[in-house]
């Protein structure tokens, strides 16, 4: 087996994050602002955020609208 990708090591990081620290870690590696964003790092929460992560993030959005 490689050494994992950029993927896979945001995959290893989110998992063992507590839920209150996920949005400072997407933060952080976001490449924001900047010419691009880190698409590895987007992806991986997608396919690792747990659901009450995911719901908190669409109150929050919901309340700045």
């Amino acid at each position: 087996m490689g050494r994992p990708t950029q993927l896979e090591r945001h995959q290893a990081v989110l998992r063992g994050l507590p839920a209150a620290e996920i949005a400072d870690y997407l933060t952080v590696h976001s490449g924001l602002p900047g010419p691009r964003s880190n698409l590895e790092a987007l992806q991986a929460f997608g396919d690792v955020a747990p659901t009450e992560v995911l719901l908190e993030f669409c109150r929050t959005a919901r309340r700045r609208d």
